[in-house]
């Protein structure tokens, strides 16, 4: 493998090789609440470690990764893979090699945009991790220049050998990420939606919706920081059918993921048949092109946290609805 791409073992780690110092704290894998532009932000602090913490009773742990170009002469695209391990694993590859932590659209591997000699580059969407699926809060991240597979060895002979595989590969880095003890959700998901163009959305409604009869005292809470949702909903009787809408003004050429989690009540079973659906809609006016496809704002009621967006009556129109759950 051509050394000409490195994801750093320490914040002393310029490339050289072998590395010194620590081999297990990576500043290149981090997990951290979600941002706007992820290529200017982590770009912009990459002297820094700005890793937070993964949340133990979270689905939806998002875990982005930066790589440098150390070519002085090649424009490359690097191909990120990340690998969740235990210490007590380490050198036993073949018992982590399958751990893969994918995208939030189940992508294995992501590419950064081509980064120029000695540019830095970031993975184009997040890692998205679930905590609450395993133990294994130690992450291996592999890099590559193209699409070739990693080469990974079944397994080293003492505990020295993984530590020298580390410091003589600059493509290769370990985390070990701390972690929190948040409460822990029934279900996570996760809705990835944007606004593509040049002007912000006045009103993105999400319409979250419960199918099924969800024993009282469920909590809701959807979450996106980037556009400053953050409700909770409480169920307070049984229903075949509870919804509420949640709205925001979507900033333009935005790409973000919706996170919306279900709590059961102590001693509470998920209905038979139970499902949750999260629809999104946005904003139509009157002279709009698809004015006479959309419906009235008020079906949707006046969402929980932005009654303040619905002074006037609207039409929204709706993007898209999606199911999928994550467990």
């Amino acid at each position: 493998m051509n050394k000409l791409l490195l994801m750093r073992d320490n914040l002393s780690d310029q490339g050289q090789v072998p590395s010194a110092g620590s081999y297990y704290s990576s500043p290149d894998l981090i997990v951290h609440d979600q941002v706007a532009d992820p290529q200017s932000f982590f770009v912009g602090n990459y002297a820094q470690d700005v890793n937070q913490s993964i949340n133990r009773g979270s689905g939806a742990n998002f875990i982005y990764a930066r790589v440098k170009n150390l070519s002085t002469t090649d424009t490359l695209t690097a191909h990120v893979r990340l690998y969740a391990s235990t210490s007590s694993l380490f050198m036993t590859p073949s018992r982590w090699v399958n751990n893969k932590i994918c995208s939030a659209a189940g992508e294995s591997v992501i590419l950064t945009n081509p980064m120029s000699p000695g540019g830095i580059g970031v993975a184009k969407v997040p890692f998205l991790f679930n905590a609450k699926a395993t133990t294994n809060y130690c992450h291996v991240g592999y890099v590559t220049k193209d699409e070739t597979e990693p080469d990974i060895p079944d397994s080293f002979n003492t505990y020295s050998d993984f530590v020298v595989w580390l410091h003589e590969n600059t493509h290769i880095c370990l985390r070990n990420f701390y972690t929190l003890s948040g409460r822990a959700s029934t279900i996570d998901q996760v809705n990835e939606f944007s606004n593509p163009s040049t002007k912000e959305e006045r009103v993105g409604t999400f319409n979250v919706r419960l199918n099924g009869q969800f024993p009282i005292g469920t909590e809701v809470t959807v979450k996106c920081d980037l556009v400053g949702i953050n409700a909770s909903y409480k169920v307070t009787s049984l229903q075949d059918m509870t919804q509420f809408p949640v709205a925001c003004i979507i900033p333009p050429g935005i790409s973000a993921y919706l996170v919306t989690s279900i709590y059961l009540p102590s001693g509470g079973v998920w209905p038979e048949g139970g499902y949750l659906t999260v629809t999104f809609y946005v904003s139509e006016s009157w002279d709009g092109a698809a004015f006479q496809y959309s419906l009235p704002a008020h079906l949707l009621s006046v969402p929980l946290n932005a009654p303040h967006l619905f002074q006037s009556q609207g039409r929204l129109i709706m993007v898209g609805e999606c199911s999928t759950r994550m467990i």
